[in-house]
């Protein structure tokens, strides 16, 4: 493992390498990195205090790629990290540095979430442990070890696969040439739209009117239809003549002999009888769809009549008998409830409750409710924001700017300007990094990490380490850059 710590200075996050005593550098490759800006490596700077060495890499507003791949991976993501990754192995040995100097780690790989950049670290310090470095090999466990999204054209990751398993001999230059002709094709052919003619349709020709405009030709019956041909047969019948459709049948009204007569028979066999026959027997409907219609409406007056419900009896009341049966005496009727007064208490005592009649002493039968006897104080308060064995966890942040709340519903919740990768965005916040931070859930306890945010992350006003998980609690406020949150579990 690799001793590597997290550092801010001012607005810039740096990787910092401790080197050990007998660690040796190599001159030559350290003269490089930190005295030139190489394309795909992280700028370095050499530091020494005492006898305590340092190297440090500047990864301001990037993130590890292992935590920039997990989830479904799009497209984008995966071309710009590995072109960023073959750019530096390129750009390497261009500038004549041993590629085993460089840490192919997706834990120490960092890459803009934005637009994807990538920059490697180049540790020029001479070790024996560290493995040789198989590009091959590397690529193959990030296609293998990765989910890639399913609502995209995933063409890509086929050729990608095909072409890590049939080289033979794995070469930086053809690898990056294939992720080159990937990023030129567009993300999925466009679809086409095939018309599928009937066989049996003959194809209309086309006329000067309407060559070349995409028009649809007037259609005409073809002459067959209107002349024999010339050599048919003189015994063939005739062609039947065409027939024009019959007008459409109107409503038929009965003739004299019970029969219908419609509006068609009585325009071809117009007299003054059928005339007189037509009129009687559309009178007599209009009158049949009239009568109809008062009877609906009588129906739905029927059905809004009250009905008279007698009263139910309640257990343990006296029977309550219908007014014109009513033969109770002025001695039997029930004595007047008491006027209220003020100085009577609320609830009577138990043993002020009177027994209905029909109620038992040991209390078999229905009667009046009895009150229990509650006793005064009863349990302790329970204070409001006190987490209680029936209440239910729901972690969740209330934006300080507009009070909105926002569940926090993943085990790695992510919040920054950049829509395609964090989970909540603050677009609207220029001083809020592409990928700011993020909250971990982990044992059901909360953490937030600082993503080497330039404008840093604060908890209860102090700023965090990025890289370092803090420790969140119910009611904590905690700052990106100049906007505040607070963090709630209910």
């Amino acid at each position: 493992m690799y001793n590597f710590t997290y550092e801010n200075q001012g607005n810039s996050s740096y990787l910092v390498y401790t080197l050990a005593e007998e660690e040796m550098t190599d001159s030559m490759s350290l003269g490089m990195i930190t005295n030139n800006k190489i394309p795909g490596l992280a700028s370095a700077m050499f530091m020494q205090m005492n006898s305590v060495r340092y190297m440090k890499y500047n990864i301001s507003s990037k993130i590890p790629v292992s935590r920039f791949f997990s989830g479904p991976v799009s497209r984008k993501r995966l071309l710009g990290v590995f072109s960023g990754i073959t750019d530096a192995m390129l750009s390497a040995e261009e500038y004549m540095l041993d590629i085993q100097t460089i840490i192919l780690d997706p834990d120490y790989i960092f890459a803009d979430t934005a637009s994807c950049e990538t920059v490697l670290i180049c540790l020029p310090v001479d070790s024996r442990e560290r493995e040789k470095t198989d590009l091959n090999l590397f690529f193959k466990n990030i296609m293998f070890g990765t989910q890639f999204d399913q609502t995209e054209n995933c063409d890509h990751v086929t050729k990608i696969i095909n072409y890590l398993n049939d080289s033979r001999r794995f070469s930086l230059t053809d690898f990056k040439a294939l992720l080159e002709e990937i990023r030129k094709k567009p993300k999925a052919d466009p679809l086409s739209v095939k018309v599928q003619t009937d066989s049996r349709m003959p194809l209309l020709p086309e006329t000067e009117e309407t060559a070349g405009s995409g028009q649809i030709p007037a259609l005409t019956p073809p002459a067959a239809s209107t002349a024999a041909p010339a050599a048919a047969s003189p015994a063939a019948p005739p062609a039947s003549p065409v027939v024009p459709p019959a007008p459409p049948v109107q409503e038929a009204s009965e003739d004299s002999n019970g029969k219908k007569m419609s509006l068609y028979y009585l325009l071809r066999h117009y007299d003054k009888e059928n005339a007189g026959i037509y009129k009687a027997q559309k009178a007599e409907k209009k009158q049949d769809k009239a009568s109809r219609k008062t009877s609906k409406k009588s129906e739905k007056k029927t059905k809004n009549v009250p009905v008279n419900i007698p009263p139910m009896d309640i257990p343990g009341k006296p029977v309550s008998a219908p007014p014109q049966a009513s033969h109770i005496t002025e001695q039997e009727k029930p004595p007047a409830a008491a006027p209220y007064s003020p100085a009577a208490p609320c609830r009577p005592a138990i043993s002020q409750i009177p027994v209905s009649a029909g109620m038992t002493s040991a209390g078999a039968d229905f009667g009046d409710t009895v009150y229990e006897d509650v006793q005064e104080g009863g349990s302790e308060t329970v204070l409001m924001g006190q987490n209680t064995p029936g209440q239910q966890i729901r972690p969740h942040l209330i934006r300080k700017r507009n009070n909105e709340v926002i569940p926090v519903n993943k085990s790695v919740f992510r919040l920054g300007r950049n829509y395609e990768y964090n989970d909540y965005m603050i677009a609207e916040n220029e001083f809020v990094g592409n990928s700011h931070c993020h909250i971990l859930t982990r044992d059901g306890e909360y953490f937030i990490v600082d993503d080497n945010s330039k404008n840093h992350t604060y908890v209860n006003g102090v700023m965090i380490p990025p890289g370092t998980e803090v420790k969140l609690i119910h009611g904590q406020v905690f700052r990106l850059a100049d906007e505040e949150f607070e963090f709630r579990l209910f």
